[in-house]
């Protein structure tokens, strides 16, 4: 199967869906109307294809996801307002004096920070941290040899994927 490359999110009420450059946000009004809205984003890693080099590229591909997804997450919560009764607290009063009209773009910054810091902590340091502790309650020896039985194979179910069949090598 020829693969698409047709992703998407939830934002609130509604969905956005991307394919390439082009992506689409459409959210249901509280009155009961749809918007849609057609933007394009232009990647990093397009731009500049010197970042497009394996292992540095998935950092700017996050980076990418995060950005247009934080678009269409504000642009759909541009539709739902506050509750307007609500008082602000001391610290968003503060938080607006000191920042002004940036506070938003401040956080969005801030956000994404942190988003990138649990997902290196999720997904690279915890599985590392947890195969050290297995490691020393596992055997060395028996996972060493079996990694090393299979390794060398693991690229060939891929070798006939993605080429094979199709006539590539």
């Amino acid at each position: 199967m020829k693969y698409s490359g047709i992703g998407g999110q939830a934002v609130i009420e509604g969905i956005m869906m991307q394919n390439g450059e082009n992506y689409a946000v459409a959210v249901r009004k509280p009155d009961g109307e749809i918007e849609v809205k057609k933007d394009t984003y232009r990647s990093v890693t397009k731009k500049y294809p010197f970042l497009g080099i394996p292992f540095i590229r998935g950092v700017f591909k996050f980076a990418d996801s995060m950005i247009v997804g934080m678009r269409a997450l504000t642009w759909s919560c541009s539709f739902f307002e506050d509750d307007e009764d609500a008082k602000e607290s001391r610290f968003e009063q503060w938080l607006d004096k000191v920042f002004g009209e940036k506070l938003e773009s401040i956080l969005m910054t801030v956000v994404m920070i942190f988003s990138f810091i649990m997902a290196i902590g999720i997904f690279m340091l915890l599985p590392m941290f947890i195969s050290d502790v297995c490691k020393k309650v596992i055997p060395s020896h028996t996972c060493d040899g079996d990694f090393r039985r299979i390794y060398p194979y693991c690229h060939l179910r891929y070798l006939y994927k993605n080429g094979i069949p199709h006539g590539r090598y």
